[in-house]
């Protein structure tokens, strides 16, 4: 074996020696859920962490919670108990939101006009249903042995608390140089760090005990829409994230770029009058955006850090606390340090994310045309330069992930591959890794999170969607100004 792989799985076997478990942003806004008859007996971080985590009960299972993680407990006039864990927002000012007797009748249907980052759990005639926001968001993981049911808002947390080795396929391919060649550094598919724990995957829930996963999204085939319908929903999500920190007293954080995802978002907060402020960092800047962040800047007159410097972090301290909410397949989060050294631990800030831009606006169609609804379409999109052993890895975790994810039946709803692969794997997976790894700092939301947007916006025809300019038409409606500056 070459010196590089080998030193990459001695590496990550020592993870927890850089570690520091008495942290209070490790797996925060975390949680765990056991049957209430087996709790896990956990290695020495879980130990620590026990200590200071907060214990509720909900039909068969135990949940233990970060001390900041919110929790809503539930019973309604026909016996089921519901557990909503993070924040859950409802975006239908048209409508009265849904009452909590209709999640427990009918989950699905009313978490279609849900946004926020938010899990879950609904216990109804003996049989545990657990749910996540259409994002992601809030990421949640399984054991998929039913023998040692359980599931929690972290791999690593899982891993700690029943004492859960790495698993042999995904050390191999993080040791790999092809791995590490990839920009965007995710695990393939579902796959954790650790053996036989999966991530539930968006549009997909979890029964419990069985750990089987049973797909609810699309219920309806594709449906043809126009640019005022999908309008209305963005700024449904927009109306509601505002009026929920309004409610909440927090100060928007959004990073200031010279791309367009973001902008789409924080115009409504500008045309809302809601004061904010902004956040460069140095990578992944390009030359060409500093003169568009310069115009934005003169536009909105908000208060701004440049340049934030993004260097590699040593291991230890609150990079690693960052690396173990991301699930350690990656350095010590580079992210998490940064924006540390900025804001410290922060209980008010909130920074919101313009990941959701690029599932509305098709951004796989640029670099990926996956017309076969295969593992190995996936496998290639993922990394279309994967070859010899890498490949087969690739594509054996992908035929996992094809069955856990519910592909099979789904082409016939009219959808693209393209816009559920990139919503599902690498929103689901990657930009959940990227909030779980910020939580440390700061609560992190992605705005443009919710099913009525990305359906409204997967019904525009392609030429009006497949482009920037549908979301610089979004900014127009709140701005003329800053739509009017280009987009990098």
């Amino acid at each position: 074996m070459e010196w590089w792989p080998g030193f990459r799985r001695w590496r990550h076997r020592r993870r927890n020696a850089w570690l520091d478990a008495s942290d209070p942003g490790l797996f925060r806004f975390g949680f765990l859920a056991h049957p209430s008859s087996a709790p896990p007996d956990g290695d020495d971080v879980w130990k620590t962490l026990d200590g200071s985590w907060r214990t509720t009960r909900l039909g068969p299972l135990t949940i233990r919670f970060h001390p900041e993680t919110e929790m809503a407990l539930h019973r309604t006039a026909d016996g089921s108990e519901i557990a909503i864990i993070g924040r859950l927002i409802f975006a239908t000012p048209q409508l009265a939101p849904p009452a909590i007797a209709d999640l427990a009748a009918d989950a699905p249907a009313a978490l279609r006009n849900a946004t926020g980052r938010f899990a879950v759990i609904v216990c109804k005639g003996g049989a545990v249903s657990v749910f996540h926001d259409a994002f992601g968001a809030r990421s949640i993981f399984y054991r998929g042995d039913p023998r040692a049911p359980a599931f929690a808002s972290h791999s690593g947390l899982l891993a700690h608390a029943y004492g859960i080795p790495l698993a042999e396929a995904p050390l191999r391919i993080v040791a790999s140089r092809e791995y590490t060649k990839q920009v965007v550094r995710t695990l393939p598919g579902d796959l954790t760090m650790f053996e036989d724990v999966f991530a539930l995957i968006p549009n997909n829930m979890l029964e419990f005990p069985t750990m089987r996963t049973r797909r609810y999204w699309p219920a309806s085939p594709r449906e043809p829409t126009d640019f005022e319908a999908f309008f209305r929903e963005i700024d449904a999500l927009y109306a509601a994230a505002i009026a929920d920190g309004r409610r909440r007293g927090l100060s928007p954080l959004f990073g200031i770029t010279g791309g367009i995802d973001s902008r789409a978002i924080y115009s409504a907060w500008l045309n809302a009058g809601v004061p904010f402020r902004g956040v460069t960092w140095s990578r992944p800047l390009k030359e060409k955006e500093l003169p568009i962040i310069d115009a934005i800047l003169r536009r909105t007159s908000i208060p701004h850090v440049h340049h934030v410097e993004i260097a590699s972090p040593s291991w230890g301290g609150i990079a690693s606390v960052g690396r173990a909410n991301g699930g350690e397949h990656r350095d010590p989060s580079m992210l998490t340090a940064a924006m540390h050294g900025l804001y410290g631990r922060s209980s008010t800030d909130v920074f919101l994310s313009g990941l959701g831009g690029e599932i509305v606006r098709g951004f796989y169609f640029r670099v990926h045309d996956m017309k076969e609804w295969t593992p190995r379409a996936m496998a290639a999109a993922f990394n279309p330069a994967a070859g010899g052993a890498y490949r087969n890895l690739l594509e054996g975790a992908f035929e996992g992930y094809w069955e856990r994810a519910n592909y099979r039946e789904l082409e016939r709803m009219g959808f693209a591959l393209n816009d559920l692969f990139y919503w599902e794997h690498r929103m689901g997976t990657w930009g959940a890794t990227r909030l779980n790894e910020l939580d440390p700092v700061m609560f992190s939301l992605p705005v443009i999170n919710g099913r009525r947007a990305y359906e409204a916006a997967f019904g525009l025809p392609d030429e009006e969607r497949l482009t920037k300019e549908l979301l610089r038409r979004v900014v127009q409606r709140y701005d003329a100004g800053l739509a009017a500056i280009p987009v990098a």
